[in-house]
């Protein structure tokens, strides 16, 4: 499933940083394909969660809680190794 939002490699980015407990990141921006990170890439990706919801599914996170979470439980997992 996904969820009815997105999310800027940006905002992914400033989240992983956050959540790996980095403080001083360079960041450098290389806009050679309008905005996309490689020529065939899609600047934007959204799921369509229309036949889930029309059966009454409904995501559990949105699209920044997930990969929160998602880091979270890999560097729990990580940690157990």
């Amino acid at each position: 499933m996904g969820s009815e939002d997105t999310l800027t490699v940006l905002e992914i980015a400033e989240i992983l940083i956050r959540q790996l407990g980095f403080s001083k990141v360079d960041k450098r921006f290389i806009d050679k394909f309008e905005g996309r990170g490689w020529n065939g890439n899609v600047k934007e990706y959204l799921l369509d969660c229309s036949i889930p919801k029309a059966i009454g599914r409904k995501a559990q996170y949105n699209s920044k809680d997930a990969v929160i979470r998602i880091v979270r439980e890999y560097l729990e997992q990580k940690k157990n190794l």
